[in-house]
C-alpha cells in the first residue's frame, strides 16, 4: 500500500478576523490528487461571531463540530444547532442559501469540513447524524456513485467511534480507489503509519485498509473513485 500522512502542523492558513481557515488539502501530496473533488478545512469561529449568507450549489458539505456549537440556517426555513457528537451533512443540489454563527459568546467553535464537488446531484437535503452510538463501526453517511461519462467522481463517506485496540479492515470497493482518513481525536496505525488526532492519511494500492486503534478513536474516512485524468500516489 503507497500511504501518506498530513501532519498536524502542516497547513495552509487563512486568518479571516472572525474565523480562522486551516486548510488541510492543498498540501503536496492532496491537492494533486483532491483538487476539484474534495476540499479538507479545518475551521474555528469566535464567539458570537460567523458566516454571512451565503450560497452553496451542486456540492456535498460534510460537518463535523470537534468543540463548541454552531448554528446554521437555511432558505428551506430549517434550522440546525450542530454539536460535538454530530454530524451535519448538506447536499446543495442546484443551489442552498444558509448562514452560521457561534452561538456561545465565550467559546470558539472548532470544526472539520469535508467538501465534495458534486454537479450532478440535483437535489437539497439536510440531514443530521448522532455519532455517539457508533461502536467500533463505521457509519455510511454519502454515497455517490461515479456516472458513466468521463471525468465523473464516487465517493462514499463514513464516520466511527473505535475502542483502543480494536482493528478494524475496511474493504475497498475498487482496487484502484483511494481512501482519506482523518482522526478527529485518538490514535490508531494503518500499516506502517501511526496517526494522531487532526493528521491525514491518504492512501491507494491495495484492495483493503487495515486500521489498528492504539486509542478510544473517532474518525471520518473517504473512498473515492478518482476520475482517469487523476493520479494516485507514487
Amino acid at each position: 500500500m503507497a500511504s501518506r500522512v498530513i501532519q498536524s502542523n502542516i497547513r495552509i492558513e487563512n486568518p479571516m478576523g472572525f474565523a480562522h481557515l486551516r486548510y488541510v488539502s492543498d498540501q503536496p501530496g492532496m491537492k494533486e490528487i483532491l483538487e476539484g473533488i474534495l476540499k479538507v478545512t479545518e475551521i474555528s469561529i469566535k464567539p458570537g461571531m460567523g458566516f454571512l449568507p451565503h450560497s452553496h450549489k451542486h456540492m456535498d458539505l460534510i460537518t463535523i463540530p470537534l468543540q463548541g456549537s454552531l448554528e446554521r440556517v437555511n432558505s428551506k426555513g430549517e434550522n440546525f444547532i450542530i454539536e460535538k457528537g454530530m454530524v451535519n451533512v448538506i447536499r446543495a443540489g442546484n443551489g442552498i442559501q444558509h448562514y452560521e454563527y457561534n452561538r456561545s459568546n465565550h467559546q470558539s467553535v472548532k470544526c472539520l469540513e469535508l467538501e465534495f464537488s458534486n454537479p450532478s446531484n440535483e437535489h437539497t437535503t439536510s440531514l443530521l447524524y448522532e455519532t455517539a452510538t457508533l461502536h467500533n463501526c463505521l457509519k455510511n453517511i454519502i454515497r455517490t456513485k461515479p456516472k458513466k461519462a468521463p471525468l465523473t467522481v464516487g465517493y462514499d463517506v463514513y464516520v466511527g467511534n473505535f475502542n483502543k485496540d480494536y482493528v478494524h479492515t475496511f474493504q475497498k470497493k475498487k482496487d484502484t480507489n483511494i481512501v482519506i482518513a482523518y482522526v478527529l481525536h485518538g490514535t490508531l496505525q494503518v500499516g506502517k503509519e501511526l496517526m494522531k488526532a487532526k493528521e491525514t492519511l491518504i492512501c491507494d494500492k491495495d484492495d483493503y485498509c487495515r486500521l489498528t486503534f492504539k486509542e478510544d478513536s473517532f474518525i471520518v474516512l473517504a473512498e473515492i473513485s478518482l476520475p482517469w485524468n487523476k493520479s494516485t500516489l507514487n
